[in-house]
């Protein structure tokens, strides 16, 4: 699945032209403020942005958390666990409620990605939880 990043700079006026470059390269975006990654590996992925005017050099790093899964015909559950090793989030699919595999991918993220409605608050749990089959994002939830 792919995840959008975006780098933002303070002071917005920093004297330009900024470079960006992104680590692990991302499959778009590389020497621009926003790219796009897609990780393959379940678990902690770390993707980081170094910021570059003139002498002045900055950088930062996020980890995410993926947690994968492939249910098929016969069903199955995702579990997400928070460090404690409570449960976070478990999703049950029963037995014939998908004709073919299906990954299940649950990412959670360290804020919201879109603007909350005026009368919504941030919970302190921000994620996305996609499904696909054969490669094809079926479905997204943010």
């Amino acid at each position: 699945m792919p995840y959008s990043f975006t780098a933002n700079i303070t002071p917005t006026n920093a004297t330009g032209p900024i470079s960006y470059t992104w680590s692990p390269m991302p499959s778009t975006g590389q020497g621009t403020a926003t790219a796009t990654a897609s990780f393959t590996t379940p678990g902690q992925n770390t993707i980081m942005v170094e910021a570059s005017a003139g002498d002045v050099v900055v950088s930062d790093t996020l980890t995410i958390d993926i947690n994968r899964t492939t249910i098929g015909a016969t069903g199955g559950t995702l579990t997400v666990l928070n460090a404690d090793g409570e449960v976070l989030f478990s999703l049950d699919v029963p037995a014939g409620a998908l004709d073919e595999e299906t990954v299940i991918e649950f990412t959670e993220l360290p804020t919201p990605t879109e603007t909350l409605p005026e009368d919504f608050s941030f919970a302190g749990r921000a994620f996305t939880l996609d499904a696909s089959q054969q490669g094809e994002l079926l479905a997204s939830l943010t």
